[in-house]
């Protein structure tokens, strides 16, 4: 599968954008993408009065502003800038069902950009990039978050796929944390001890098979398993400890409801990482559903 063919880069116009251009141009490049979107949605608090004085020539500056961005990608990868009002995670969601994107890439800068970030994160059919401001792009370190469900494959493809676009070799690390079970009748004839190693020695052979059978060489890989009841404290934690460019784990729905539910830790995550996270999902099972939420399809 072709990754980074059709990226899609959202500007809000409250927040500076070009750090998160910078991210969307190197992986263009890198990668040879197809075609980029730059999209800039102004939130329209008031639908049915007329527009405010003055909106026209702010929007034609928000414009100018893409225009001006877009240029600067490459002749090999076409860029198209939509400037728009309205509820920016609706409009989003409507370019999102086309389905023809693989990537959205989203700038963060504060608790209210990260909490937008969330819920895009929730409904979107692909995987979300988060860019915080300072942090240039760069794939010398990928960190892998690994729960060891049906997700973990696919973090694992996105960060040997990212890796792919370094200029130099790539640090790939595949953390799991593992959770002890809550005291019962089934663990109390085992000491504590003795069952942390068991458990510590089934994860740590889980993820080996995982690795070995996902990425193309498992020899450049470091498996980590580490524990603790709180997974995404130890995901932010080991990232700033590793100085992770790019922090990688999945999205988890429940059942139907996948593309309106997020794993909690990967919430979390989402809130407290001072470092760039990509929020992976399983395209082919979420977009159906979200034409169905939007009205695109029945």
């Amino acid at each position: 599968m072709k990754r980074f063919q059709h990226v899609l880069t959202l500007l809000p116009s409250h927040t500076d954008g070009s750090n998160a251009i910078a991210w969307a141009k190197t992986i263009a490049r890198a990668a040879g993408a197809r075609k980029v979107d730059l999209i800039s949605c102004t939130e329209n608090h008031l639908p049915d009065f007329p527009p405010l004085e003055g909106q026209d020539s702010l929007l034609q500056g928000e414009h100018e502003k893409l225009s001006q961005w877009a240029a600067e990608f490459e002749e090999a990868t076409e860029t198209e800038v939509f400037v728009e009002t309205g509820n920016p995670l609706k409009l989003v969601l409507a370019h999102l069902a086309a389905g023809t994107y693989d990537l959205v890439i989203l700038p963060v800068c504060d608790l209210d950009s990260r909490l937008f970030a969330e819920r895009l994160a929730r409904k979107s059919p692909v995987g979300v990039l988060l860019v915080p401001a300072d942090c240039p792009p760069a794939f010398t370190s990928i960190l892998t978050a690994i729960d060891l469900s049906d997700l973990s494959e696919l973090a694992l493809e996105w960060a040997e796929a990212f890796s792919s676009l370094a200029q130099q070799e790539t640090r790939l690390e595949a953390l799991h944390v593992m959770k002890l079970p809550m005291d019962s009748r089934a663990t109390m004839a085992i000491s504590r001890d003795h069952l942390r190693r068991e458990i510590h020695q089934s994860s740590l052979s889980q993820l080996t098979r995982l690795v070995r059978k996902t990425v193309n060489n498992a020899k450049s890989w470091k498996l980590t398993i580490t524990e603790n009841p709180l997974a995404s404290m130890e995901i932010v934690r080991t990232a700033t400890k590793v100085e992770a460019d790019l922090v990688i784990i999945g999205s988890h729905g429940r059942g139907a409801l996948s593309v309106t539910l997020l794993g909690g830790q990967t919430a979390e995550v989402i809130r407290n990482c001072d470092r760039p996270v990509l929020v992976v999902k399983k395209k082919n099972e979420t977009l159906g559903i979200l034409r169905q939420l939007i009205g695109l399809s029945k």
